[in-house]
């Protein structure tokens, strides 16, 4: 099947988005000051255009007009992992519960999980 999709340019950020990355940013610098986690990598400027970047493909990827506070959740548990090697433990929904009750507990860690469900719901419509 062939998809089409209408050049729109980039999604707009929300502010529940722009929030929850504002608000990531602002932990990774004040952790970066308070040097409890170790790491030789300095949290800039740049972090937050990553987290802007990431949550923009993530909403490209699910092809909204929109960047969600999801979108921002997904950039925020990949910049952990790409940065420190941390992992989000989140609630798991009921849904996803039932799914997962097969699968191994070494998913739960992949920080791309999220990316992949993405891919898969949009493979079901």
């Amino acid at each position: 099947a062939v998809v089409s999709t209408q050049s729109t340019g980039s999604p707009v950020l929300t502010r529940a988005a722009a929030e929850c990355i504002s608000n990531e940013y602002a932990k990774l610098r004040t952790s970066d000051n308070s040097g409890n986690k170790s790491k030789t990598l300095p949290i800039t400027a740049r972090a937050l255009e990553t987290l802007i970047r990431l949550s923009t493909a993530h909403a490209k990827a699910r092809m909204s007009r929109t960047v969600e506070k999801e979108d921002a959740e997904a950039a925020v548990e990949l910049v952990n992992f790409a940065y420190f090697k941390e992992t989000l433990k989140k609630k798991k929904k009921r849904r996803e519960r039932e799914a997962s009750e097969s699968e191994s507990d070494e998913d739960e860690d992949d920080p791309f999980r999220l990316m992949r469900k993405t891919g898969s719901d949009l493979e079901k419509r």
